[in-house]
């Protein structure tokens, strides 16, 4: 992922404001975040009418929908876009209930390491390495802290640099 003209994403930028949270409200908020900075560059893209449009149950109120007509429309591209949608995949797979560590399960873990902000940043994450679903074992499966604190930080990462970079557009 290249940054458009004019943003730069790097390691400094970011804030930590989802570390400052558990687990399970990091993965709440942080689709929350996106989702509200989404519905920003709707406003700024659309103007003060589009508020009728983005209200919850409202046509382009929901989160996938943002994602996918912000795509359609050339707001974002597939890079951008494949990331709020795994942000967003996250947030529904995982359903966090309070006091859960949803970056403690396979399935997190996979969809965290494709993230193509958080790659161009720290690089790919090695198909072998502790967490990544090797087709066998069940992507609810549990993994080790180590992994699962990989996880949350290519998420948060990930999360504060998309804000930014809807924030710029």
């Amino acid at each position: 992922m290249t940054a458009p003209a004019g943003i730069e994403f790097t390691i400094h930028d970011v804030k930590g404001a989802l570390s400052q949270v558990p687990d399970d409200a990091s993965v709440v908020l942080g689709a929350a975040l996106l989702h509200s900075a989404l519905g920003r560059l709707f406003e700024r893209r659309l103007g003060a009418e589009s508020h009728e449009l983005l209200s919850n149950g409202a046509p382009i109120g929901a989160f996938p929908t943002r994602i996918q007509l912000a795509h359609g429309l050339g707001w974002i591209d597939n890079d951008t876009c494949d990331d709020l949608a795994r942000v967003h995949t996250i947030r529904e797979e995982t359903t966090p209930a309070i006091g859960s560590k949803p970056f403690a399960r396979a399935i997190a873990f996979e969809r965290c390491a494709g993230f193509n902000v958080a790659e161009a940043l720290f690089g790919r994450v090695p198909p072998d390495a502790p967490g990544m679903h090797d087709g066998m074992t069940v992507i609810q499966t549990p993994i080790g802290d180590e992994a699962a604190q990989v996880a949350r930080h290519r998420f948060e990462v990930t999360v504060e640099l998309l804000e930014q970079r809807l924030d710029g557009l």
